[in-house]
């Protein structure tokens, strides 16, 4: 994937309204259906809001 095309992607979810782990859900599957990946894990960091620090990771494994 061209750097410049997922920074692009990922910013469409900067002003949505979405819990963060549906987040991960989701950009974890649309990377999933257009790479065809054996097995992928992202991590998303999310910035300070409200005192708290968010990390969210969720992984796909073809074989299982």
């Amino acid at each position: 994937i061209e750097l410049n095309s997922l920074k692009d992607y990922l910013l469409c979810y900067r002003d949505v309204c979405i819990v963060q782990e549906h987040a991960a859900n989701r950009i974890l599957n649309d990377l999933v259906a257009v790479c065809q990946p054996r097995s992928m894990k992202i991590t998303l960091d999310y910035k300070v809001r409200g005192g708290l620090h968010t990390a969210v990771t969720v992984e796909h494994n073809a074989s299982k």
